[in-house]
């Protein structure tokens, strides 16, 4: 078996290659022999791996400046070199990925910090660094704007639910942190206690960076009035309302509630997220800040939607008759259809569609009829295939899109300007809560 103490192999032609740049440039150089004799390079890669394993254990922890305590057992290394390749390899990974998966495991483990900087060392000392991402960011008061006084430290936890990174708020409010990429759990804890802590969840991206400006909410009690009407303005009763502290999990119900009105008192300032449910509607939450002070209620309007059937009728009218349109439908789990309507049809609930009438201008008039439910999602677009040398364009083709609600014009859609062939049209989406709108 190789010494994991050096990491060349004369055998391969590795002699005298320590770092990843050089084991590249030998790859890219490396006289056929070698390279087919070695599955390209698959069993030659791994030397540089196993020679970080060895600088971070006891044996080889002095030649990176690391001491014995400082460095893994023969135990702790052969747990976390186990324990990284359950967190994923596949065919994107490459060195950098075993670098994170090593440093990973080690967190999961409750490695001490002091040998978790050997394993970045070790990592290092090879050209293996970690890509990492950046996380930045300004605080300020919820109130007014202003620059919050005193320190204020920005942790980064892990999946593992161990502190990973942190870094403080400089004079002017502003914090950068570098970090591993991954989704991290971020606190903002003031050390003055005049200002409630704030705790949300972000991904920072490896190699690029990733922004999170955050609000502090001064220390007190508020009170949360919360306004449920439905689509047509009526205030709906009778909801389950509740609201959850973001930083401690802890939910409570409403203190009163009557027509619509749904009363939140004495509530710690602070950061909340609000669940309102009624037979007949689709589930709502949404994020709310709470303000301190006698007094002082916080007024939230939100409207609920039905879950009951909602009928739409479109027309798609043109001047020529190369026009494609087509009709995306997703459900409520992964499937989805599409329908291309040829000339006069109708979508039904079920999936299937019917022709009711035939078309009398060779396609130019397009018609479709459907019906939206609260777990479906619709997407209409249109693109021109013209054939016989025609290629006017939109322009040529004129076309328009009336959409039609309950026998009401809703909206009428004209095309952007783009008379380059293949032209594509994203008409207008339908979104699971009945929200219409449009990317032109």
């Amino acid at each position: 078996m190789k010494s994991l103490s050096d990491g060349a192999d004369s055998s391969f032609g590795l002699a005298g290659i320590k770092t990843v740049d050089e084991l590249y440039e030998h790859y890219r150089t490396v006289p056929a022999q070698y390279y087919g004799n070695d599955g390209n390079g698959c069993h030659t890669y791994c030397r540089l791996v196993t020679h970080a394993a060895y600088l971070m254990h006891q044996d080889g922890a002095s030649k990176i400046g690391r001491s014995t305590s400082q460095a893994l057992t023969w135990h702790e290394l052969g747990r976390v070199w186990y324990k990284s390749l359950n967190l994923g390899l596949d065919s994107t990974s490459n060195f950098h990925t075993v670098r994170r998966n090593v440093i990973r495991a080690a967190r999961q483990m409750r490695l001490a910090e002091t040998k978790i900087i050997t394993i970045r060392k070790a990592f290092d000392s090879l050209g293996i660094t970690e890509a990492q991402g950046t996380l930045k960011g300004g605080i300020e008061d919820w109130d007014d704007g202003t620059v919050v006084p005193g320190s204020v430290m920005v942790s980064l936890v892990g999946s593992s639910g161990l502190l990973e990174f942190s870094a403080m708020m400089d004079s002017k409010g502003n914090f950068t942190v570098s970090a591993d990429p991954g989704n991290y759990t971020v606190t903002v804890n003031p050390y003055s206690g005049n200002y409630r802590p704030n705790r949300t969840r972000v991904y920072v991206p490896a190699e690029k960076e990733a922004r999170l400006d955050v609000e502090l909410v001064k220390t007190g009690t508020g009170t949360l009035d919360v306004y449920l009407t439905d689509t047509g303005g009526k205030y709906v009763s009778g909801a389950s309302v509740s609201v959850k502290n973001d930083y401690s999990d802890i939910s409570r119900p409403p203190s009163s509630a009557s027509s619509g009105k749904y009363t939140f008192s004495g509530l710690g300032s602070g950061y909340y997220t609000v669940y309102a449910y009624k037979t007949g509607f689709d589930s709502h939450s949404f994020k709310v800040t709470v303000p301190p002070g006698t007094g002082t209620t916080r007024n939230i309007f939100r409207t609920l939607h039905s879950t009951a059937s909602t009928k739409y009728a479109l027309y798609l009218v043109s001047t020529k008759s190369f026009l494609d349109p087509h009709m995306l439908i997703k459900y409520s789990g992964s499937s989805q259809q599409e329908i291309s309507p040829s000339s006069t049809q109708t979508y039904a609930p079920n999936g299937r569609e019917s022709g009711l009438y035939s078309s009398s201008d060779s396609g130019r008039t397009r018609f479709i009829s459907f019906t939206h439910f609260a777990s479906t999602e619709y997407r209409f677009y249109v693109h021109w295939n013209p054939s016989g040398g025609d290629d006017a364009g939109w322009n040529g083709a004129k076309p328009k899109v009336w959409l039609y609600y309950k026998g009401s014009l809703l909206r009428k859609y004209s095309p952007p300007d783009d008379d380059s062939a293949g032209a594509y049209w994203d008409v207008f989406r339908i979104n699971r809560k009945g929200s219409r709108y449009t990317t032109n």
